[in-house]
C-alpha cells in the first residue's frame, strides 16, 4: 500500500478513451493534478517521461531540470513557466512515497503513454495545419479570420462545417442552417422570450459559439467592435428584464 500522497491516471487515447486496468498507478506527488491539470499538455507530459518516478529525482536540482526541459519542448513555451513547475515537480518528489519501485514495468507503462499521447497530440497538429491550409483558398477565410476572436482554426471548422458561405442567398438562410434563427412563440397577450432554434448543423453552431466566448474572454486585451456594440445593448436588456424571463 502507498502511505502516499498522490495518485494520477493516464488515459491511453483512442476512439473510445477507456483507461487501461493499470493506468491508475501510485507515482509520486509531481504528478498530481494541483501541477499539471490535466497531463496532455507538451510541458506536462515531458515532465512525466521524464520523471515518472521520484528516484529519477536523485541527485537532481531545479537547475538541472530546467536545461533537460528547455531542450525537448518547444520555445514558445515561456523560461519562467519551465523554471516554475521545476522548482514544484523538484519539492513534490521529495515528499513522495511512491507505492512501486522504479524499475516497475508500470513505469514503463507510462512512459509508453506519453509518448502515445505526444505523436498523438503531433498529428493532431499536422492536421490543423492541412486544414488551415485548404481552408485559405476559400475567398471567405481572410474575411472570417479577420473577426476579433476568430482564429485561423475556427474559421477553418467554420468553412468546412458550413461549406462555401457565398451560396446561402442571405444572412437569414445561413442563420437557418446553422440553426441560430430565433424562435417567437405568441398568443393573444401571451409572449415567450426570444430563442434560437437549436436545429440545424449543430457542430457550426458550436464553433460559432467558441467564437463569441473568445470575444468575450480577450474583450480587455483587445479591441473589439462587435461586443462594444452589443455589450450596451445587453446591459439594457438586463436592467428591463426580470431574471425570471430571461431564463
Amino acid at each position: 500500500m502507498s502511505t502516499g500522497r498522490s495518485e494520477v491516471m493516464l488515459v491511453k487515447l483512442g476512439p473510445e478513451k477507456r483507461p487501461h486496468p493499470l493506468s491508475l498507478v501510485y507515482i509520486h506527488s509531481a504528478t498530481n493534478n494541483d501541477i499539471f491539470n490535466p497531463i496532455r499538455s507538451v510541458l506536462g507530459l515531458t515532465f512525466v517521461n521524464l520523471f515518472p518516478h521520484p528516484d529519477f529525482l536523485t541527485g537532481c536540482i531545479p537547475g538541472t531540470m530546467v536545461k533537460q526541459i528547455i531542450g525537448l519542448v518547444s520555445p514558445k513555451i515561456h523560461s519562467d513557466l519551465i523554471v516554475r513547475r521545476c522548482k514544484e515537480v523538484w519539492q513534490a518528489g521529495q515528499l513522495s512515497y511512491p507505492a512501486q519501485p522504479a524499475d516497475s514495468f508500470l513505469i514503463s507503462q507510462i512512459r509508453g503513454y506519453c509518448g502515445e499521447i505526444q505523436r498523438y497530440n503531433q498529428d493532431h497538429d499536422l492536421l490543423k495545419r492541412q486544414l488551415i491550409t485548404y481552408a485559405k483558398t476559400f475567398p471567405e477565410f481572410k474575411i472570417i479570420a479577420s473577426i476579433p476572436g476568430a482564429g485561423e482554426i475556427s474559421t477553418a471548422l467554420l468553412l468546412g462545417f458550413t461549406g462555401k458561405i457565398a451560396r446561402f442567398p442571405s444572412y437569414k438562410q445561413l442563420n437557418a442552417y446553422v440553426g441560430i434563427d430565433l424562435r417567437r412563440i405568441q398568443s393573444g397577450g401571451f409572449k415567450e422570450a426570444d430563442r434560437i432554434n437549436r436545429r440545424g448543423q449543430s457542430s457550426a453552431r458550436y464553433i460559432m459559439f467558441e467564437m463569441i466566448r473568445s470575444m468575450l474572454r480577450n474583450q480587455a486585451r483587445i479591441d473589439n467592435h462587435i461586443v462594444d456594440y452589443y455589450y450596451p445593448i445587453f446591459d439594457t436588456f438586463l436592467k428591463t428584464k426580470s431574471a425570471k424571463e430571461l431564463f
